[in-house]
């Protein structure tokens, strides 16, 4: 049923906080607003009163898009209608290229430039779209569907038992919920992309809209909103539910809160489910992130760039808002997506061993013996210490911290912080700590060996190499694959330790190895190679000397920096774009719709670029037994 008032917050492409304050676009019936939100304040900056009532709209630089019964593209700069397309929507999206709005059956691909359409047909009312990389997720009807907007297909299509009401999708989880019109709750898993699993269903006896980010899922109606955990998105739980004196019609996540918007009031919540309230009318709530000095990204552009003051040799973390870095001067840092400094935190000496975040903390091994486990504002929640440096990656998991000392201890910390056991090898751990979902775990050492030590911290296995391994270990299902020190690629078998191939590659133990579906993205002194999981096979897809560790998207685009500038290209060595950032040793961060980069004196960069997320630990080989693949 349509209201009469219409509220809409419109955030740009990426959000600024470096000079102003959190700006949007409100929206109540045909006023436009323009309101900055900064020190906890509102303030108008500016108002237009449009000839129409908006349904839902979108800013794209200085224009705004905004949809009724036609989509119209209003000039900020000029405060003019500029242009119409004669088609009526109910909601709007902008995905960096065209504009994508949808009515009826149809969804429709605008060209902001010169609004040429395409239209996109299904079979039922589309009830929703979300956009997730390069593809769309529509509801309509029954049904789910993913539909590549390059290839015009659709990857796979699933069929509830009613109607879809509300549908939400989360890009830190990889998953979707929804709820249907006889209250059915689901989420679905798209861990592996090609084949969508249902993970959870229930019958609610509520039925509402859906917001969900992080751990946190939101389900509102009329005047009561319910706060799920769904840390484990196979078991949610409602942890909180609360009732407001006005009905909210319309939830988003941005800036690392929720808002929840009624007809007279904006409601800011944050992860811990603390409220603010404002005085504004917000039936309904957009946003997106805003783009440098309002103007429209293409990839490859540098959106910011700050200081952190020291260098920083490991891969930043990311909490889903904020992206945590630490330097050699013992410093953690959390920066905000729009590259606002939020806190520092200081350990006692040099930390080289990257972050992890894990179910709302922060934890730290550093060189002065001690795992740090600090909150998301930056305040220390304990501290252990063991018995030597922690210079080595580590590893979180449900089963617990574990972290290598240099002393050839492995440990295993619960989230107390209180050692469980240790694993003593006589060896130097060199590689990075995994675990599997079975607490398994694995690394390698400077006797030329790989270790798994089962969840209970005995010996599992152990394999003996040529050489020192020096980069991974990385897993799939059924195989580790480490690089040692004399340049070889391993493949082992990952239940009994057995050698299943070997392969000779340029690598050093500054090198970098990854798996990308069937393939592992390796970078070699000479260059980034593709090796196939199942043969062994390679081949250098693109010349560049000592590339740093090498990062890849869900989209197949690959990231690495080599000299100076930081690279991208597809997995058939095709150049993307490149970017100067300066000479970087830290691995890259891959963040929705961007890349996280620090270089060798400190500055930390965000540079645009259409993604998704990073690609997933594994893909193909999941569901390939053979664990074959061509190589072009």
């Amino acid at each position: 049923m349509k209201k009469k008032y219409l509220a809409i917050f419109l955030v740009f492409l990426f959000p600024l906080s470096l000079v102003f304050g959190f700006r949007f676009a409100a929206i109540s019936g045909n006023r436009l607003t323009i309101v900055e939100l900064s020190s906890g304040k509102l303030r108008t900056l500016a108002s237009v009163t449009l000839p129409f009532n908006v349904k839902d709209g979108v800013i794209v630089s200085d224009k705004v898009y905004l949809v009724s019964d036609k989509v119209y593209e209003y000039n900020l700069d000029g405060n003019f209608l500029a242009r119409t397309v004669n088609v009526a929507g109910e909601g709007i999206l902008w995905d960096g290229e065209v504009l994508i709005t949808w009515g009826g059956r149809t969804v429709f691909l605008i060209d902001p430039s010169t609004l040429n359409l395409e239209r996109l047909s299904f079979s039922a009312v589309v009830n929703d779209v979300i956009l997730i990389g390069e593809q769309l997720l529509v509801s309509y009807g029954r049904f789910v569907e993913l539909f590549s907007k390059k290839d015009k297909t659709t990857v796979w299509k699933i069929e509830a038992r009613n109607e879809i009401f509300s549908i939400t999708y989360n890009p830190v989880k990889k998953a979707f919920a929804a709820i249907t019109e006889n209250r059915n709750f689901f989420i679905v898993s798209l861990e592996r992309e090609r084949v969508p699993r249902v993970v959870y269903s229930i019958d609610l006896g509520e039925r509402g809209k859906l917001c969900w980010y992080g751990d946190i899922l939101i389900l509102y109606s009329e005047r009561d909103v319910s706060f799920y955990n769904t840390e484990n998105v196979r078991a949610p739980r409602r942890v909180s539910r609360r009732s407001f004196p006005s009905p909210i019609t319309s939830a988003v996540f941005a800036e690392g809160n929720f808002f929840l918007g009624s007809s007279n009031r904006l409601y800011v919540v944050s992860p811990s489910l603390k409220v603010d309230e404002y005085s504004l009318t917000a039936q309904r709530i957009v946003m997106m992130y805003a783009p440098k000095e309002e103007r429209v990204l293409s990839p490859g552009t540098i959106v910011w760039s700050t200081s952190l003051g020291s260098e920083v040799r490991g891969v930043p973390a990311f909490t889903g808002s904020d992206v945590l870095v630490v330097d050699t001067d013992g410093n953690v840092h959390s920066v905000s997506l729009a590259g606002k400094k939020n806190w520092v935190f200081k350990t006692g000496f040099i930390v080289t061993s990257p972050p992890v975040f894990h179910n709302g903390v922060v934890y730290v091994a550093g060189w002065d013996d001690f795992v740090y486990a600090i909150s998301v504002d930056g305040k220390l929640m304990w501290k252990t210490r063991l018995d030597s440096d922690l210079s080595r990656p580590f590893s979180v998991s449900p089963y617990g911290i574990h972290v290598a000392s240099d002393n050839g201890y492995l440990h295993l910390l619960d989230f107390s912080g209180k050692i469980l056991w240790s694993y003593k090898n006589d060896e130097w751990i060199s590689t990075k700590v995994v675990t599997d979902s079975l607490g398994n775990t694995y690394f390698g050492t400077s006797q030329n060996s790989v270790y798994s030590i089962f969840a209970r911290g005995t010996l599992r296995w152990k394999a003996t190499l040529d050489s020192w391994p020096v980069v991974g270990p990385v897993l799939t299902r059924d195989s580790l694959f480490v690089g040692t020190l004399s340049g070889k690629v391993y493949r082992i078998n990952r239940n009994t330790g057995e050698v299943v191939w070997r392969k000779d590659l340029p690598a050093t133990k500054d090198s970098s190895l990854l798996i990308y579906r069937d393939f592992l993205v390796v970078g070699c002194v000479d260059g980034i190679y593709i090796v196939v999981v199942g043969t062994g096979d390679s081949r250098r897809i693109f010349s560049a000397p000592n590339p740093s560790s090498v990062a890849v998207s869900e989209e197949g685009h690959v990231y690495f920096v080599s000299g100076n500038e930081l690279y991208s290209i597809d997995l058939l060595g095709n150049l993307r774009w490149k970017v100067t950032v300066g000479e970087s040793l830290a691995p890259i961060l891959i963040v929705e719709n961007g890349v996280v980069v620090v270089n060798r004196r400190g500055e930390l960069f965000l540079v645009y670029d259409r993604t998704s997320g990073p690609a997933k630990e594994w893909g193909m080989i999941q569901r390939d037994a053979q664990n074959t693949g061509n190589l072009r």
